[in-house]
């Protein structure tokens, strides 16, 4: 289920009966319910998924519940999300899967409706993945909305996914869904994550994660049982800057498969990854790294400062030091300049091991792209030992 025909899931008729898909439809969460498309535009619309027993299409279907919660079980201690307010905070993979589900609950207690939408407006935070775990194991429809929007737009999204919760950051977040909150009557709380609530009415982090804790498990339990990983679980929208923004919806299945995939052809290793989260959660790139693919690879996300882009981040890399990082072309750019900065203002010796690591990181990089990443890492292996004698 996406934008492209070459990215939605297809089921083939012959493997429907491996899936153990029963007439109720309550045997989720990693059900696959039976579809006669390759596409929906309903938000409670199926699509059909291919499985064959070939590399790629042989992964079973899992849901965003079942990942989670299976990383949890199996590292539970090892840090997944971190953020420095002060001094860095963490959550362990089993605390970032109890929080998701304590936010589900107390989703559910507020009202929420299955296919109903989540808007979640802030910058990267462990509040902002959280939340949107929570919205989609609560079989909401998780919905970022850009920073930048305006209180139209962000009228617009809401009325288009149907929002039923507003999750913002802050008051200034705040005041730009309050400004059109009397045009959204499906509205049915507002939670503000960082700072005193700019609001009567609206729920601090800590209200929300009480209003979780009080309820048992016995509706969400309920919801994950009617939950299929053919069905939509959020919705990314453009930024509409050339007309009103569009969503594209996303399965459970789709999101998952991906971010594997992602894991596999860049060989990330479980518990050994670190990231930093910059990019805006809202766009479907940093969604899926930050969210799922950390997830996957069991990797650490480490969120940087919201003036990441007018120049902490590179404070920000300097002292996470991640061992993977995904940039958009003005990102690179701005690396590429400064390298082309410290270049021009060095000269003599500098100079030239300057150059020397520049061509053999380049030999580094282009042996993983073409298979010599075995020998290379031998190699490498024995200078690196070899120094470390000296």
């Amino acid at each position: 289920m996406g934008s492209e025909t070459s990215l939605l899931p297809i089921i083939s008729k012959s493997i429907m009966s491996n899936l153990e898909v029963i007439g109720n439809y309550k045997n989720g969460p990693d059900q696959v319910i039976p579809a006669s498309s390759f596409k929906t535009w309903n938000a409670d619309g199926a699509t059909q998924v291919f499985l064959s027993d070939e590399e790629a299409a042989s992964y079973k279907p899992k849901s965003v519940y079942t990942m989670l919660k299976e990383t949890a079980e199996d590292y539970p201690n090892h840090p997944a999300l971190a953020v420095k307010r002060g001094v860095w905070k963490y959550w362990t993979y089993k605390e970032y899967f109890e929080e998701s589900k304590t936010v589900a609950k107390a989703f559910i207690k507020l009202g929420l409706d299955r296919f109903h939408g989540i808007c979640i407006m802030g910058f990267n935070s462990p509040e902002w993945v959280i939340a949107n775990y929570g919205a989609v194991f609560a079989g909401g429809l998780s919905t970022g909305v850009y920073t930048t929007n305006s209180p139209e737009a962000c009228r617009y999204l809401a009325d288009s996914c149907d929002a039923q919760i507003i999750v913002v950051e802050d008051v200034t977040c705040l005041n730009k869904f309050l400004a059109v909150k009397r045009f959204l009557p499906s509205i049915k709380a507002i939670i503000q994550w960082s700072g005193i609530p700019g609001a009567p009415g609206v729920l601090s982090w800590p209200e929300l994660l009480a209003t979780g804790l009080a309820e048992k498990d016995t509706e969400l339990n309920e919801r994950l049982s009617l939950s299929a990983v053919n069905q939509c679980c959020t919705l990314i929208y453009t930024s509409g800057t050339t007309g009103p923004p569009k969503g594209v919806m996303y399965s459970q299945d789709l999101l998952i498969w991906t971010a594997l995939q992602y894991k596999i052809n860049s060989l990330l290793k479980d518990t050994e990854e670190c990231m930093v989260s910059y990019l805006p959660l809202s766009h479907l790139a940093a969604h899926l790294l930050d969210i799922y693919l950390s997830c996957v690879s069991v990797s650490t996300v480490c969120f940087a400062q919201p003036d990441a882009l007018k120049g902490s981040l590179l404070q920000t890399l300097l002292e996470v030091q991640p061992t993977c990082f995904m940039g958009v072309p003005r990102v690179w750019e701005k690396m590429y300049e400064k390298m082309q900065e410290a270049e021009a203002s060095v000269g003599g010796l500098k100079k030239i091991i300057l150059s020397w690591a520049k061509y053999h990181g380049l030999n580094y990089y282009n042996a993983i792209r073409d298979g010599r990443y075995s020998l290379l890492a031998e190699v490498v292996d024995e200078l690196w030992s070899s120094q470390s004698m000296m």
